[in-house]
């Protein structure tokens, strides 16, 4: 493979996310998202989020991340929410699911 080749294969595995007035750029990685899935509790679902987050996010936005999830020592946990949502979009490859009901 190319160089020009392996770099357009990494921009391809990459996901930008506007938060604020920061561009941060996470890995797609399914088995991060299937972890982050499989982490989740019934009482946990903040923690599990930001782990997912901060094993995807690029190396050059972990900082940003933090700063931006973190207030002290907590999470902003709607926050952290709402960014792996928008990412887990991404994970449907625009596949469209849908309910569709039966007529009695």
């Amino acid at each position: 493979m190319s160089e020009a080749e392996t770099a357009k294969t990494l921009d391809a595995n990459l996901t930008t996310v506007t938060i604020g007035d920061n561009d941060i750029d996470f890995k797609h990685e399914t088995e991060s998202f299937n972890q982050y899935l499989n982490e989740m509790t019934q009482n946990d679902k903040i923690n599990p989020a930001f782990n997912f987050l901060m094993r995807t996010v690029v190396d050059e936005h972990k900082d940003s991340l933090k700063k931006i999830l973190l207030k002290g020592t907590l999470v902003n946990g709607s926050l952290a929410l709402n960014i792996a949502g928008v990412l887990a979009q991404e994970y449907n490859e625009g596949v469209t699911v849908s309910l569709k009901k039966r007529k009695s």
